[in-house]
């Protein structure tokens, strides 16, 4: 049986076998609901609803970079930032499951 509060299956049903909070935990409030509302958009039966809340949160991001653009020239935040390289191990652990974010070793 799933664990259906720490480990719904709309966010762990990917074919890659990570979990979304693995890899939006490495985003900021808005580009990480984005992330998760895509994520999910087919496992849920509504993926319109879904794709409208990650166009949502994506606006509000762009409006909030395009503000402190405007206040301070620059942005201020780059790729690397965002998404550290160690997200992207593809180790796994001794029962043959993905170790994500721990680095390759």
């Amino acid at each position: 049986m799933s664990d259906v509060v720490n480990h719904p299956k709309h966010y762990n049903s990917h074919p890659s076998g990570i979990e979304c909070i693995d890899v939006v935990e490495h985003f900021g409030f808005n580009l990480g609901n984005v992330i998760k509302y895509l994520w999910r958009a087919e496992e849920k039966g509504a993926p319109i609803k879904d794709l409208k809340k990650a166009s949502w949160y994506l606006d509000r991001e762009i409006q909030k970079r395009e503000r402190e653009l405007a206040n301070s020239g620059s942005i201020g935040i780059g790729l690397g930032q965002l998404i550290p390289p160690s997200a992207f191990a593809t180790d796994l652990d001794a029962c043959g499951q993905l170790i994500v974010g721990e680095g390759s070793k």
